[in-house]
């Protein structure tokens, strides 16, 4: 009678261990990259005073990221992108600029580009 009650506790004990485990949650492996991209910066783009230009940011031109906005003769945006993504003009994939560290906060001057 003890070896059956002692089986049976031990068979208990095992599957109450292996039903914790089999209802663990499922781990998404997109969610697991959400922080390895550094530092969101913001920044502004004031137009070049001579046409509107439509300006995308991403890890390269046409990549993955934020497209697009207008950017008015006269007027300044507010954009905002991942260090070591570009900031591009979307019709002829010119690059402005890298974002980096330093142009958080300031305003990129789109006349000394056009």
């Amino acid at each position: 009678m003890k070896k059956s009650t002692g089986f049976l506790s031990l068979l208990v004990f095992i599957g109450i261990t292996t039903m914790s485990f089999v209802n663990l949650p499922k781990i998404n492996p997109h969610l697991c990259l959400k922080n390895t991209k550094s530092e969101l910066i913001s920044f502004n783009v004031k137009g070049n005073g001579k046409y509107y230009v439509e300006l995308g940011v991403a890890d390269k031109p046409g990549g993955i990221g934020s497209c697009c906005r207008q950017v008015g003769l006269n007027s300044t945006v507010g954009f905002q992108g991942h260090v070591g993504d570009v900031l591009y003009d979307t019709q002829t994939r010119k690059i402005i600029t890298k974002i980096y560290l330093e142009i958080k906060g300031t305003t990129i001057d789109l006349k000394e580009y056009y």
